[in-house]
């Protein structure tokens, strides 16, 4: 069987795992973990001028596109990070690699 299993960080990069989108936690095994995290400088503005129907403005603003994690951490084919879950486990720490900053192309 496969299992759906993800989650969001909060501020302190912890992750509370949900099933399938539905059930709180993860089932127990050995998982391959993928990580992703995506920031776009001045989207939040360019979709305010978008929502206020200022196209024209929200046209003009440029919106910056990074990623914070490298590429081979990012999908479960490449990941080298791999975590063992079991009845017991509460708090599994894991490391998503150095700190980087990599442009990436933001689609409108």
């Amino acid at each position: 069987m496969t299992w759906t299993i993800g989650g969001k960080t909060d501020d302190q990069g912890i992750v509370a795992l949900w099933t399938h989108g539905k059930f709180r936690g993860a089932p127990a095994g050995t998982f391959k973990v993928a990580v992703e995290k995506v920031v776009n400088e001045g989207e939040a503005e360019m979709l305010e001028a978008a929502n206020r129907e200022d196209f024209a403005a929200a046209n003009r603003i440029q919106v910056n596109s990074f990623s914070f994690v490298e590429e081979k951490y990012t999908t479960v084919g490449t990941t080298p990070i791999e975590i063992e879950i079991t009845p017991k486990s509460r708090t599994i720490e894991i490391d998503a690699g150095p700190a980087v900053k990599i442009r990436r192309e933001y689609m409108r």
